[in-house]
């Protein structure tokens, strides 16, 4: 998988997760939870949250603005 090289089998080991778990994220069928997250991070120690779950820099991890905020909460509504 992806410049490692990797198996679906040998990252699953290297997080201490199921194959099957990260098929399924890999998929689109199922959110990465704090363990996924964990696991994850403990196979790629060099790597942070950021470098591994976000492929842009211009991702904020800021709160929403006000703008962003109303919208959410008309969706909501």
């Amino acid at each position: 998988m992806g410049e490692r090289k990797w198996s679906l089998k040998e990252l699953a080991a290297r997080a201490d997760l199921p194959a099957s778990t990260l098929y399924q994220i890999r998929l689109g069928r199922r959110g990465c939870g704090p363990v996924a997250i964990r696991g994850l991070l403990r196979a790629f120690p060099s790597l942070g949250y950021r470098d591994l779950f976000f492929d842009d820099d211009s991702v904020t991890t800021e709160p929403y603005s006000d703008g962003a905020r109303a919208e959410q909460q008309e969706v909501a509504a």
